[in-house]
């Protein structure tokens, strides 16, 4: 342990604070925490754990706590952030899907005449409803006659 080892071990998490600060992955800052400390410097002997000895490392040692504590913080924070946003963006996709199947909804609604049945289109002009759809869809239209049109119609070929 070096003789001034309250300056050391100041310098030590002065070193791990700067790098925690540094924009790379963790696994890197920590690799380059432990290549800057020297080994050598660590060699206790029982001598070493004298009473200003240890209440140094206590000291590091919280500090080095608290330290952590706020980078615990800090990532708290950060993933609570993340996590606020990517529900907000949910919460608008949702929103957003909702309105396009009122959308949907509303191009699939087909304006027909009560009175003639003719068909208004996209440019607003009526049209027969078997030539609208013909040309808007792949159905091809033929003509009949229902039950009840028949007897209003051919009231004299229906018996009875």
């Amino acid at each position: 342990m070096p003789d001034d080892w309250f300056i050391y071990f100041a310098d030590l998490l002065v070193i791990t604070i700067v790098t925690l600060a540094l924009p790379i992955n963790m696994l890197t800052k920590v690799v380059y925490v432990l290549a800057l400390i020297d080994a050598d410097s660590w060699s206790l002997s029982m001598t070493d754990f004298s009473p200003t000895n240890i209440i140094g490392v206590i000291l590091f040692l919280v500090a080095a706590s608290i330290f952590s504590l706020i980078v615990y913080y800090m990532m708290q924070q950060a993933h609570f952030s993340a996590f606020t946003s990517l529900q907000a963006e949910q919460s608008a996709n949702s929103e957003l899907r909702n309105a396009m199947r009122s959308i949907d909804t509303l191009q699939r609604l087909l304006p027909v005449c009560a009175n003639c049945k003719k068909v208004r289109d996209d440019n607003g002009y009526w049209e027969q409803i078997d030539e609208y759809i013909n040309a808007h869809s792949d159905v091809s239209i033929t003509h009949s006659i229902c039950p009840g049109c028949f007897s209003d119609l051919y009231s004299d070929f229906v018996e009875g």
